[in-house]
């Protein structure tokens, strides 16, 4: 089970990303494919979400990952080594 001290708030989630709070609501799952915890269940006072909302550092990070607009060494190394012309369908035929 993930601790509390791990989850964010909307709020810091927002100041990482230097977007608004707004924003980082839409990249929310269901709606987008940020990961989240729901914390409490009913209805919120200041917003018609159910509950309070908080996102786990590691899937911050790994979300952070998907998205990165430079591959990391990691995607670039594993990119590097997965194109090769001996990998294709039928390349037998025409490699010896």
């Amino acid at each position: 089970m993930t601790s509390t001290e791990s989850l964010l708030t909307v709020r810091q989630v927002a100041a990482l990303l230097q977007v608004p709070v707004k924003s980082v609501y839409a990249l929310l799952a269901p709606a987008g494919d940020l990961p989240c915890v729901r914390t409490t269940l009913g209805a919120g006072v200041t917003r018609k979400t159910r509950g309070r909302v908080r996102v786990a550092q590691a899937d911050l990070e790994a979300w952070l990952a998907r998205h990165r607009s430079t591959p990391t060494e990691a995607t670039v190394h594993q990119a590097v080594t997965r194109a090769s012309v001996r990998d294709l369908p039928g390349a037998s035929r025409y490699v010896s």
